[in-house]
């Protein structure tokens, strides 16, 4: 059996709905939550994979600057 909204299921039993088309609305209205549940845990992983993206463009700077300044170690003390 899919998962249904029983307040909203019984919302529409009141409200004189026909009980299948209450049933389908409620079916569809709990997939939409599921749906929002599942976006709203992908956007909470999305810091903690910015922070690494981060870190690993603070080492790739660091040993760009690392091998810049070898370089220009070396050009200095050809041309000293």
């Amino acid at each position: 059996m899919p998962v249904m909204l029983s307040k909203t299921y019984e919302a529409f039993i009141a409200a004189v709905a026909p009980e299948g088309m209450a049933r389908e609305a409620a079916e569809e209205l709990a997939a939409y939550e599921a749906q929002f549940a599942n976006v709203n845990r992908q956007l909470t992983e999305i810091p903690g994979e910015l922070l690494l993206l981060k870190r690993m463009l603070g080492v790739v700077i660091a040993g760009t600057a690392s091998l810049m300044a070898g370089a220009a170690s070396l050009v200095l003390k050809i041309f000293a």
